[in-house]
């Protein structure tokens, strides 16, 4: 097992010590090209852009969809959760739809206590299953 100082952070050399330090996450709050379809560039934000312009070297944005957060393709939109999962863990690890992915490719979903209860309590019955079914690759998939 770690000692608690192994999980300690090495300082950041932009982050001065002692100084108080906002972690500021915004959910769908997005940067893209600015056209006239983008309501964050046509829109007057001027807390954003204060504290964006006020400290340039140490705002940054950081991608919150695809396998930057442990969603299988650069297709996938990300969403709260796995932004957030992705943020708080300082590392990325699958997620969702990718672990779903994973465990039917090496068949270890078939290996859990609920794949075998639901397996043995409808052995000699029928089973009828509902889902979602949907391209979006939020709430269903595809495949």
């Amino acid at each position: 097992m770690a000692t608690p100082s192994a999980w300690k952070l090495d300082d950041h050399p932009k982050l001065p010590k002692g100084k108080t330090i906002a972690l500021i996450v915004l959910d769908g709050w997005g940067e893209s090209a600015p056209d006239q379809y983008n309501c964050i560039h046509n829109a007057p934000t001027p807390a954003m852009d204060s504290l964006k312009n006020g400290a340039p070297d140490t705002w940054t944005l950081i991608k919150a969809h695809g396998t930057a957060v442990g969603l299988p393709s650069e297709d996938d939109m990300g969403n709260s959760e796995v932004g957030h999962n992705a943020l708080g863990a300082g590392r990325i690890y699958a997620q969702g739809a990718k672990l779903c992915d994973i465990a039917l490719a090496s068949g270890k979903i078939f290996d859990g206590e609920g794949f075998k209860y639901v397996s043995e309590s409808f052995e000699k019955s029928t089973l009828h299953f509902v889902g979602l079914l949907s391209d979006g690759g939020v709430h269903s998939r595809l495949d």
